[in-house]
């Protein structure tokens, strides 16, 4: 007979698998400037502060709502007849983002969201093309230290923000595998290694673990990741010039 505290600790594992699966996603997404800089009509770093405008608008409306001259706005009845679809599917996307949320960001607002974006901005800024490492270790690190936590506990370590062994371990392996497809397997170690260290000790690891770990891999003199760009685009011009 399981106990009642089995049935609550799978339901925190789904819930946190939900709210990893879009962090992981949004991660992904956020390396696309930089990888991808010939899809945007802007300059990266411009693509990265609007990303950061956007993500404060998202929290802003998230804390206080729709400013009250759009919500009056939308609410004329040829518009709402015109945007129904969109903003029926937006209730939707709101209201499952909702349900992912922990309890400070009913709150506070989408902190994370916005910290990852200004985690993100500010390793390209600060690091260049060396942002990848810290957006794949944002990806990698913090999904499976939460994940592999909340499955199986073990002891915290100390003078950490309730970090576990297991999870931290098995969040800088994954990291490391990642890494090992691009960096000798020493290299991969001690990065994967500070990358942990990083997201149990940080103040903010969706700040911490991105800037951090793309400055240690720039100053360490690690081979910069190639842009996908070098390939992608050159086969995109080929591609339109060609129709």
């Amino acid at each position: 007979m399981s106990s009642p505290a089995r049935p609550e600790r799978m339901v925190r594992l789904r819930r946190a698998a939900a709210r990893k699966a879009v962090h992981a996603l949004l991660a992904c997404l956020s390396l696309a400037p930089a990888a991808l800089p010939g899809l945007f009509p802007l300059p990266t770093q411009s693509v990265y502060a609007a990303a950061l405008v956007v993500a404060a608008w998202l929290n802003a409306v998230k804390i206080w709502g729709p400013p009250p001259l759009i919500a009056r706005i939308s609410r004329i009845p040829v518009l709402e007849a015109a945007f129904r679809p969109i903003n029926l599917a937006a209730a939707r996307l709101w209201g499952a983002l909702t349900d992912l949320e922990r309890e400070y960001e009913r709150r506070l607002g989408w902190v994370g969201l916005l910290n990852g974006i200004i985690g993100v901005s500010a390793a390209y800024l600060i690091s260049g093309e060396y942002s990848a490492y810290g957006v794949a270790a944002m990806a990698t690190v913090d999904v499976f230290s939460t994940l592999v936590g909340e499955a199986l506990p073990s002891a915290e370590l100390p003078a950490s923000r309730g970090a576990t062994v297991c999870g931290t371990a098995a969040g800088a392996l994954s990291y490391m595998a990642l890494l090992l497809t691009v960096l000798p397997p020493a290299e991969s170690l001690v990065l994967a290694a500070a990358a942990g260290i990083i997201e149990a000790y940080g103040i903010e690891d969706n700040v911490d673990v991105p800037l951090l770990t793309s400055i240690l891999a720039a100053v360490a003199g690690y081979p910069p990741p190639r842009p996908l760009s070098s390939d992608f685009m050159n086969l995109f011009s080929i591609t339109t010039s060609s129709t």
